[in-house]
C-alpha cells in the first residue's frame, strides 16, 4: 500500500459540505475523464472505507488536508507517523488478531495456482497453492479466499 499523503475519502460525518458526487467529479476532472465506472465505485466506497479504517482498524486519521485536485479537505492522515506505514501497521494488527481466532490462515511465500470452484454455482470453495521456492504444494478448502 502506498499512501504517502494519506487516504482520500469523503468524511460525511465531519464535513457536511463535501459529497461523494463532488469527490467523483474532482477525480474525473483531475484524470481528464468525463465518466468512469471505477472512479464511481472508488469514490462511493470511500465513506465506508474511512469509517472502517477508523473504527475496525483503529487507525487515527485525525489530520485532514486539501491537496491538489480536490475541492474539499479529504486527504486523511494520522497525527503521528507516516500515512502508509501507519496504515500497513494497523491492518497487520487486525489480520494477526483475526488469525489468532483460527478463522484466517495467512500463507506467506506461496502463490495460488488454481481457484477451486463449485461446479453448480461457480462459488469459490478454496485454492491450490505452491511455495515460491521449493516443491511444496497444497490445497486449502474454505468458504472465502483473499489473494493479496
Amino acid at each position: 500500500l502506498w499512501a504517502s499523503s494519506g487516504i482520500n475519502a469523503v468524511d460525511i460525518d465531519a464535513d457536511h459540505e463535501d459529497s461523494v458526487a463532488s469527490y467523483c467529479n474532482d477525480t474525473l476532472k483531475a484524470g481528464g475523464m468525463e465518466s468512469n465506472p471505477l472512479v464511481e465505485v472508488l469514490t462511493a466506497g470511500s465513506v465506508e472505507t474511512l469509517r472502517w479504517l477508523r473504527g475496525r482498524a483503529e487507525l487515527d486519521l485525525s489530520l485532514t488536508s486539501q491537496l491538489g485536485g480536490h475541492s474539499h479537505a479529504r486527504t486523511h492522515r494520522p497525527a503521528a507517523g507516516m500515512a502508509g506505514s501507519e496504515l500497513v501497521r494497523a491492518l497487520q494488527k487486525q489480520v494477526e488478531k483475526f488469525a489468532k481466532t483460527g478463522q484466517l490462515t495467512v500463507m506467506k511465500k506461496t502463490r495460488a495456482t488454481a481457484l477451486l470452484m463449485d461446479a453448480a454455482g461457480g462459488a469459490v470453495t478454496g485454492l491450490e497453492w505452491e511455495a515460491v521456492k521449493g516443491d511444496e504444494r497444497g490445497r486449502v478448502d474454505c468458504p472465502e479466499v483473499v489473494i493479496a
